[in-house]
């Protein structure tokens, strides 16, 4: 039986029962409810599906995590592209079908490094960030050997401060990996494919905020 073409998923999980609850406090209820509009209007008109899940199955540390639950075989063997994508990213109307560019048997993630160029290559964490991902079944198995928490549990013996993105780029060095332009995960920049919010900067003035409102038909 054929796979289907794609879906996108979104994951916010509570901060509860995890072991680090901080990192999530920068997001907020709107940017919330605005990308999740935006991403499933994106994928409605692309022929993807589309999830949001807010129950945890990774559960380590923090729910950034959980996006590694989309390697399971329920995801990668349905669909030819498992695309996760954070919950303060904005896919626009204007933007083109991102399976386009994806390269089958491949780990697709983005390189993001416009955010702060003095930051490469110094710091790996502006490499690549975790914030658009797709999984493809062809990698998947590879990843998943490498993607447990008794591996991660080794990072932080040396790094109390590692986290998911610096694992993505770990994994570009040991899987198949096709990296996009930064314009599909790009910082604040609403011009851009794919507009990722930094941080504190989740405000009811964001400009990526009053362009997804127009979007959506929202006052």
């Amino acid at each position: 039986m054929s796979k289907k073409k794609g879906c996108i998923v979104q994951i916010f999980v509570s901060t509860d029962n995890y072991e680090n609850k901080k990192h999530l406090d920068w997001q907020n209820d709107e940017c919330i409810k605005l990308s999740t509009m935006m991403c499933h209007a994106y994928a409605e008109k692309h022929g993807l599906d589309y999830f949001f899940i807010q129950e945890g199955v990774v559960n380590y540390k923090h729910p950034t995590w959980e996006r590694f639950m989309l390697l399971d075989d329920k995801w990668v063997k349905e669909y030819e592209y498992v695309i996760y994508l954070d919950t303060d990213v904005f896919p626009w109307a204007e933007t083109d079908d991102i399976t386009k560019q994806f390269e089958k048997d491949k780990l697709n993630i983005v390189r993001h490094i416009e955010c702060n160029p003095g930051a490469m290559p110094k710091d790996p964490e502006f490499h690549i960030n975790a914030g658009v991902i797709c999984f493809t079944e062809g990698v998947a198995q590879q990843i998943r050997e490498l993607a447990t928490p008794e591996e991660w549990d080794k990072r932080f013996v040396d790094n109390p401060l590692y986290h998911d993105n610096h694992f993505m780029n770990e994994l570009t060095a040991k899987v198949p990996t096709h990296v996009l332009p930064s314009k599909w995960n790009h910082k604040r920049d609403i011009n851009a494919h794919i507009t990722h919010l930094w941080g504190k900067r989740k405000t009811t003035e964001n400009a990526a905020f009053k362009k997804a409102r127009k979007q959506l038909g929202i006052k």
